[in-house]
């Protein structure tokens, strides 16, 4: 008696949750006519991130503009452009921080016409978006994508940590892990001065060449 009660709860929660995430994506829906799977791959925004080896890597073919980089993210993410991945990967909190240069000329997404494009998505789907500014390195105007919660919960770069992680690098780093995310809103980069580990943690990337060089 006591499998069937709880086969039957089960059901019912299956239900509402399945109606619930049904009124949660008629709002991203409108904004998209051709919908996608941005709301189906949000998390919770009370949860904090936690980034696993595999999201890490992916996160990494997003480091620069090199051409064998480019061409996995091509071959990862078919026809979409990569602001779109680096808005869905923020709105799922599999990415803290992404930055977006725009682009000039016939691209989709301009210094013309990205409030009309990528501000809906991004407020659709809580990230907030900050610019344009020009690129420390670069000069080329460009946009910084963090998810709402973070911004507003002042989320240290040692909360984008586990507790395992943290201890790994030790004491030492306590000062970086105390700093917010929201001071590399800029986008941190080793040419500007930041260290590897500010880079890796505001970034999402693997952790291996951090704990190499420090």
């Amino acid at each position: 008696m006591g499998d069937s009660n709880m086969g039957s709860c089960e059901s019912q929660v299956e239900q509402m949750m399945s109606n619930m995430r049904k009124k949660s994506t008629e709002l991203f829906h409108r904004q998209d006519g051709e919908g996608s799977s941005l709301q189906n791959e949000m998390k919770d925004p009370d949860v904090p991130i936690a980034l696993g080896t595999h999201d890490r890597n992916l996160n990494i073919l997003f480091r620069d503009d090199d051409s064998q980089l480019v061409k996995e993210r091509q071959t990862t993410w078919p026809r979409k452009q990569d602001w779109e991945v680096l808005l869905e990967r923020v709105a799922a909190k599999k990415k803290p921080l992404a930055t977006v240069t725009l682009k000039r000329g016939h691209s989709k997404l301009t210094v013309t016409n990205w409030k009309r494009i990528l501000q809906p998505k991004a407020n659709a789907v809580c990230v907030r978006v900050i610019g344009p500014f020009a690129d420390e390195i670069t000069g080329a105007p460009t946009l910084s994508l963090v998810h709402t919660d973070m911004m507003e919960n002042t989320t240290t770069l040692g909360e984008l940590l586990t507790e395992a992680e943290r201890s790994y690098f030790g004491q030492d780093m306590d000062a970086v892990f105390r700093a917010r995310l929201e001071d590399y809103i800029t986008g941190p980069d080793i040419r500007s001065g930041q260290n590897y580990l500010e880079c890796a943690l505001v970034y999402g990337y693997p952790l291996d060449r951090a704990r190499e060089t420090l």
